[in-house]
């Protein structure tokens, strides 16, 4: 019974001892994967760090962006409405003109027909 119990605990103990080597086998090979995902999260928090600079960038150029278009815009509408406006003017300019020059013409109608009378 002793030499069972003496060989159960041998056998115990080269189990443990094959536990222990496995768990330092695992915690050597462990080690360089902690390492590698370290620099895999730190390269990824570069890479976060990155586009959120980039989005902020481009988020401010797109604003500009609408800023200058709306100003382009309302530029657009006031030169639209003073066009309007001389084309008015120039249409009221020959309206005028053309009566000015219809009053000429009968004013030098009239003259040359008193003249010939």
């Amino acid at each position: 019974m002793t030499e069972k119990l003496q060989d159960l605990i041998s056998r115990r103990e080269g189990d443990i001892s094959l536990l222990e080597e496995r768990a330092s086998s695992i915690a050597k090979q462990t080690s360089p994967l902690g390492e590698e995902i370290a620099i895999l999260r730190k390269e990824q928090q570069q890479s976060q760090d990155a586009y959120e600079r980039e989005r902020t960038k481009l988020l401010d150029e797109l604003e500009r962006v609408q800023y200058d278009n709306e100003r382009l815009d309302h530029m657009l509408v006031e030169t639209g409405v003073i066009s309007d406006e001389k084309k008015i003017a120039m249409e009221i300019l020959a309206k005028e003109l053309k009566g000015a020059r219809e009053e000429l013409a009968y004013e030098q109608n009239e003259r040359d027909r008193r003249r010939a009378e």
